[in-house]
């Protein structure tokens, strides 16, 4: 029963799937617009990220291990900006 259960879920998503590739076909610009904002999405948070990840590093280096969880906050603080500068840039 289990077995026909995840058979059942697979189909409508590959269903699912095969709508959406349908979908970017019919309207190609929209298709570009999302790849390439996506493609920028990751490439300037990862820039970001990794410019950042050095000074966190320094910081945390004398911390105790307690306070390591700090590093959280600011991963989130820094994931919220730039949720803020993407939608101000799509806003725009």
């Amino acid at each position: 029963m289990a077995l026909r259960d995840w058979n059942s879920r697979l189909y409508i998503v590959g269903q699912d799937l095969r709508f959406g590739l349908r979908q970017m076909r019919r309207s190609p610009a929209i298709t570009i617009t999302l790849l390439t904002t996506l493609a920028l999405g990751i490439g300037l948070s990862d820039s970001l990220f990794n410019s950042l990840a050095p000074r966190q590093e320094r910081k945390s280096q004398g911390a105790e291990a307690g306070k390591s969880l700090n590093s959280l906050n600011t991963a989130e603080a820094h994931a919220l900006t730039l949720v803020f500068i993407f939608s101000r840039i799509i806003s725009s």
